[in-house]
């Protein structure tokens, strides 16, 4: 799934860029308010890392010090420029309060399903969290609301979702979070599994100890395990796996 990073400009390094790149190819985007208290929002669709590079270090003089990094894997919606992050919940241009944006990360997240070619994350802010906004702006200042958001989103699978407003010039981390490298970040994807002080980015260090092996395995099927549930609990939104075969897992131990 999806990958973000939020933190100071000076964190986000060219090898940060293309290790969130490498499995996360359908999308990019970013936002951050700047000096004149502007949110901006930058997305695109591209195949290129080299892209990416050069979109953010445009931005770069224009960051105060915090900015957020979405890089999009398709679970739901067409692969195109509109689906990816961040989406936009109020716009001062359009007569709101203020401006606010919106990044998620997770296989899927709780909405209605009205156009089968727009994700999850669209649904979910149009027909759910901007209408709300949009009545009652002031929910944003409201620690209740705030948390009651993040159980919302939790409802079906683990989720993450990032806000970030210039009424208060915050982000809003809801959900589980997780730090590398002085970063925020919205799974593992800078934390490579570890096991007995050893790891690699691309795959286990394997060594000849039975119980190391015995149990990667086990961390392996409950892993296989929770993402088959995943699955299960989003098959009444209409999202089911790419590949619907289920392949029989084989241990060489």
């Amino acid at each position: 799934m999806c990958v973000i990073i939020q933190g100071n400009k000076k964190d986000i390094t060219d090898q940060i860029l293309e290790t969130c790149f490498v499995s996360n190819k359908d999308g990019f985007g970013l936002m951050y308010i700047d000096q004149n208290n502007n949110l901006i929002v930058e997305k695109l669709y591209t195949k290129k890392l080299s892209k990416i590079k050069k979109v953010f270090k445009k931005h770069l003089p224009n960051i105060i010090s915090n900015v957020a990094l979405h890089f999009r894997f398709t679970t739901v919606g067409t692969t195109n420029n509109f689906n990816s992050h961040p989406f936009k919940v109020l716009e001062k241009s359009k007569g709101d309060l203020y401006d606010l944006s919106l990044m998620h990360n997770s296989p899927a997240i709780s909405r209605l399903e009205i156009d089968k070619t727009k994700s999850d994350t669209f649904h979910f802010v149009e027909y759910y969290l901007k209408p709300i906004l949009k009545a009652n702006p002031y929910l944003i200042d409201n620690k209740t609301f705030i948390d009651d958001l993040a159980k919302i989103i939790n409802a079906h699978c683990d989720t993450r979702v990032l806000l970030l407003e210039n009424k208060n010039n915050l982000f809003h981390l809801l959900g589980h979070w997780q730090e590398a490298q002085s970063l925020n970040v919205s799974n593992s994807t800078l934390n490579p599994p570890v096991y007995a002080g050893k790891y690699t980015s691309r795959a286990w260090d394997w060594d000849d100890d039975y119980n190391i092996q015995n149990n990667a395995i086990d961390w392996y099927q409950q892993t296989k395990k929770k993402q088959d549930q995943y699955f299960d609990d989003l098959k009444p939104y209409g999202y089911s796996p790419k590949n619907k075969k289920k392949k029989k897992l084989k241990y060489k131990i």
